[in-house]
């Protein structure tokens, strides 16, 4: 991956997983930028295959699913709601789950 690629990907790394508040790539001195960038490898690879995995119930009872849910809702942190309507959507199938990644791919 030449600088330029790598460069990109990095600010764009620290852009989505700083977005609330955290530092951004422009407050750091030019010196360190440039050092932590030269220490950094970036490659490309072709990913032929992958296999998805949903652990949702965490092994908890049916029983326990609402609760579960309502926390989700009522915490609502980041992610929070997405994965309140897949723990309550899921039903351990496979096309359960390939149902709700599609529906929230369409939002």
């Amino acid at each position: 991956m030449d600088d330029q690629a790598l460069q990109k990907q990095i600010k764009d790394l620290v852009l989505v997983n700083e977005s609330w508040g955290g530092w951004k790539i422009e407050e750091l001195a030019p010196h360190l930028w440039n050092g932590w960038r030269k220490a950094i490898r970036g490659y490309r690879l072709e990913v032929a295959e992958f296999d998805l995995t949903a652990k949702l119930s965490q092994g908890d009872s049916p029983g326990d699913k609402p609760g579960v849910v309502e926390g989700l809702r009522r915490r609502a942190l980041q992610d929070d709601a997405t994965m309140a309507r897949l723990v309550e959507g899921y039903d351990g199938t496979a096309s359960s789950l390939h149902t709700l990644l599609n529906s929230l791919r369409m939002r």
